[in-house]
């Protein structure tokens, strides 16, 4: 594909996840520390002042969990597995954390003062490693690690009624559960992100795996609580914070559960959980942007913050976190999947963020070579390896947090597991009738399909089936049918007809290509997030800049520069 009239007017090449995904892995890999058990070092500042990273309680389940489950999924992205070197000193390190005794993940006694216990939300953050790692090893160990980590989660959930909870942050054996889990304000923890709601994603995703009936059991009754018990949403699908607990409004444990739920609802076909998420789904896009953008929480504890600049809603905190970006594709994708085709657009626009949080241009950033490490914290070569982690925190216009680029290792690794949701479900190939459907228009490669998408370069899609059979190409919601050229070998363009917004294409052979070319047309949108006008400049779903410019601007983020010409 050559550079048209949008390369040349600066919005850069067409995306290539593969790219994406192999720094993302050199992040993973690289933010490992090899003096204590290659946990990753939970939070970082990347600055033109200074650079570091320093361990945290979270260094533990969550970010050894996540990062073994995005190093894996990003190998699925590129074709090949390149960081296994990092992922078996991740798996080892899992090894170290699981109990013998009751099959819990721990956090354990250290220099930065982490008392001991087994933390609620690394339980979950564990499982999707183990989840990954059992998918793609086809490892039977790790299978053989969440069977004994579900039997201790059942053992020390607590039931009432027809539901069951975790009425605690971090269990240590031997503690005495309160009688009274609940007070005058709610629950006794934040109820998604500590007392089960978080956990209910991959117990989804191993179910739908294995049918594992303690699964199921465990599934009805903790999405019963969360759903019907936990008062974090309202009858409107809100979920502001009312001051209840230090993560109350915490926008990542309650879409991370509303994605978990949705993924059991599918499961069961239960239209009631079907359209209570996307009733929680639809508020929760009013709280962000089109392009992918929504707050770390909506509300401080349900008080004003105390610094004017962050008072853009009243109490919604004015920066982003790449993990909730994450949870709206997902939950999108299998809103999708339940027939509301339009939020395939939604996943597709809100990659936009991922693109632009991911850390790829370090020559401003400033590497410390007058300091040496500590047990805790380290300086060494910090820009170049933070290289292909996220942002984590960004403004609606700007790839910093209003100039500060603050990151969290589980922003990091929900970058990666947001990309390879885009990329694996930007097709679906079905055996059994022999098609091919494409439902998000990006550049992929495996064993399915062939798929090249010009913009901003070209306006023009080519796919190529892998296999010979039917396919099924989305028109989405910018393009129209008569805005559209169909090319297709054998004279087969001529019977293509769109069906229920899919444009079809019957009996192709395995290696032949349809072609659909447009024009690829710069528009500007206007729209209001957390308060403040923006607009946007895009061609379909793909946005390449944001106005007002930010401290550092939104366009160096989402524009992928082209190469040198020859």
């Amino acid at each position: 594909m050559g550079h048209g009239k949008h390369g040349k007017l600066g919005l850069g090449k067409a995306l290539d996840y593969r790219e994406f995904a192999a720094l993302a892995i050199n992040h993973y890999e690289q933010m490992l520390d090899p003096d204590y058990h290659y946990l990753p070092y939970f939070f970082a500042k990347i600055g033109s002042d200074e650079s570091f990273a320093w361990h945290s309680e979270w260094d533990f389940g969550d970010a050894v969990g996540r990062f073994l489950d995005a190093s894996i999924l990003c190998g699925e992205i590129i074709g090949k597995r390149i960081g296994r070197e990092a992922e078996e000193h991740m798996k080892e390190a899992l090894r170290w954390m699981q109990s013998e005794s009751d099959g819990l993940f721990y956090r354990m006694s250290n220099e930065w003062g982490v008392p001991a216990g087994a933390n609620m939300f690394d339980q979950r953050s564990v499982f999707l490693g183990l989840l990954s790692w059992h998918k793609f090893d086809q490892d039977v160990e790790a299978l053989v690690r969440i069977e004994r980590m579900l039997k201790g989660m059942r053992a020390i959930a607590v039931e009432r009624d027809d539901y069951i909870c975790y009425p605690f942050e971090t269990y240590v054996p031997g503690m005495t559960v309160p009688e009274e889990i609940y007070t005058e304000h709610g629950f006794i923890v934040e109820p998604t992100h500590y007392g089960g709601g978080v956990f209910i994603l991959p117990l989804a995703i191993y179910y739908e795996r294995t049918g594992d009936p303690l699964a199921a059991e465990m599934l009805e009754k903790l999405t019963k609580f969360v759903v019907y018990h936990s008062k974090v949403f309202a009858e409107d699908g809100s979920f502001w914070s009312q001051a209840r607990y230090p993560d109350d409004g915490h926008f990542h444990s309650k879409m991370g559960a509303v994605a978990g739920i949705l993924r059991y609802a599918n499961l069961t076909q239960d239209r009631t959980l079907i359209d209570w998420c996307q009733k929680v789904y639809d508020w929760a896009c009013s709280m962000g942007s089109t392009y992918g953008w929504f707050p770390e929480g909506t509300g401080l504890n349900g008080e004003e913050p105390v610094v004017e600049k962050y008072r853009w809603l009243p109490g919604v905190i004015q920066h982003s976190e790449t993990c909730c970006t994450t949870d709206m594709i997902h939950t999108a994708i299998y809103l999708a999947k339940n027939g509301n085709t339009g939020c395939w657009d939604d996943a597709d626009r809100f990659a936009n963020t991922l693109v632009a949080s991911q850390v790829r241009d370090i020559s401003w950033a400033k590497t410390m070579t007058d300091k040496e490490d500590t047990s805790t914290r380290t300086y060494r070569d910090v820009p170049a390896r933070y290289r292909g982690g996220f942002t984590g925190r960004m403004n609606p216009n700007d790839f910093s947090n209003d100039g500060k680029v603050d990151t969290m290792a589980c922003c990091c690794a929900a970058g990666g597991r947001g990309l390879h949701l885009v990329w694996d479900h930007a097709t679906t190939w079905e055996q059994n009738e022999r098609r091919l459907f494409v439902n998000i228009w990006l550049n992929k490669v495996n064993e399915d399909v062939r798929m090249e998408y010009g913009v901003p370069e070209e306006g023009v899609l080519c796919v190529t089936p892998m296999r010979s059979g039917d396919v099924y190409i989305r028109l989405p919601g910018w393009l129209k049918a008569d805005e559209v050229k169909c090319r297709a070998p054998r004279g087969l363009a001529a019977s293509a007809a769109v069906e229920a917004g899919y444009l079809v294409v019957k009996g192709l052979r395995a290696g032949e290509t349809v072609a659909l070319t447009f024009e690829p047309k710069l528009v500007l949108r206007a729209e209001v997030v957390a308060g403040k006008p923006y607009e946007g400049a895009w061609i379909g779903n793909r946005l390449f800049d944001v106005k007002p410019h930010g401290v550092m601007p939104m366009h160096g983020a989402l524009v992928i520069e082209l190469e040198e010409e020859e």
